[in-house]
């Protein structure tokens, strides 16, 4: 029996803790990503965003907490749980019913419900699914939204940095960008947006389920980090080019997505 999804909005939190690269980073990966849209992918999104940029909304499930329901349970779907192999699950429920934290099965579902339905949907429904999208792609690239088996703490501890202690997930949401490249998104987006063609087409190869796997065997390393660990230069300068590979990639797979849901001449070439 196919599952029903049903989207509710909650109200604005203005004091809430941002979650998966914060602000700056969500809007670099979807300026990254509407660098690499096709024309035709550009005509439908201008549709059904009503002219709007995907940046403008690269941060709406973070500043109004989207939540999903799936048979009328509650599911945050920020992050995603790998199994011992690093493969993201394949639901959103265990067979006893208790919600997963799963934003690869909601990407991977909801491109896939816009690719067959997007001109039937109704206007708020389908533009709810492609900001969400926005969203999630960059948020399953953030090293600390993968949860291990052995450790599902997704660096909600302390450790100290400059002094100060701080929560570890915070490092990666805010710091782990901001720190080394301290300007707009824009000015990023240009930094970073620099791969040559052929290392974008391997890049954005396979599924979500294929990117978050691959994105749990790079990122297992920084929970070597244990609670109370100092980050000093060396560490912010050791993982900068981690942070800086998953910004790439999620604004190349989030334009490839994008252009294989709403471009069917792309999604022929492109087909998995």
């Amino acid at each position: 029996m196919k599952r029903t999804i049903t989207l509710a909005l909650c109200a604005l939190i203005a004091a809430a803790p941002s979650f998966g690269w914060g602000r700056q980073g969500h809007a670099t990966v979807a300026r990254i990503a509407e660098n690499h849209l096709t024309k035709t992918t550009r005509k439908a999104l201008n549709e059904y965003l009503h002219g709007e940029s995907i940046v403008e909304y690269a941060s709406y499930a973070d500043d109004y907490k989207s939540y999903i329901f799936l048979e009328g349970k509650r599911l945050f779907a920020h992050t995603y749980l790998v199994d011992e192999n690093n493969q993201p699950y394949h639901y959103v429920t265990t067979p006893e019913g208790k919600p997963i934290n799963n934003c690869v099965w909601v990407i991977d579902e909801f491109a896939k419900d816009l690719q067959a339905n997007a001109k039937e949907m109704s206007d708020s429904l389908r533009w709810l699914k492609i900001v969400l999208i926005v969203h999630f792609v960059g948020d399953m690239h953030c090293p600390e939204h993968v949860r291990y088996p052995a450790d599902n703490t997704i660096g909600k501890y302390k450790v100290l940095y400059r002094g100060q202690e701080i929560d570890y997930h915070y490092y990666w949401d805010e710091l782990a960008i901001s720190v080394k490249y301290p300007w707009s998104f824009s000015d990023v987006s240009y930094l970073f947006d620099r791969l040559p063609q052929k290392q974008i087409d391997e890049i954005v190869k396979g599924s979500p389920y294929d990117w978050g796997k691959e994105n749990a065997d790079i990122c297992w390393y920084i929970h070597e980090v244990k609670p109370g660990s100092v980050i000093d230069g060396d560490f912010v300068n050791e993982t900068k080019l981690l942070a800086k590979s998953q910004i790439q990639k999620a604004g190349y797979r989030l334009a490839h997505l994008l252009n294989k849901t709403f471009d069917p001449k792309y999604a022929r070439k492109h087909k998995d």
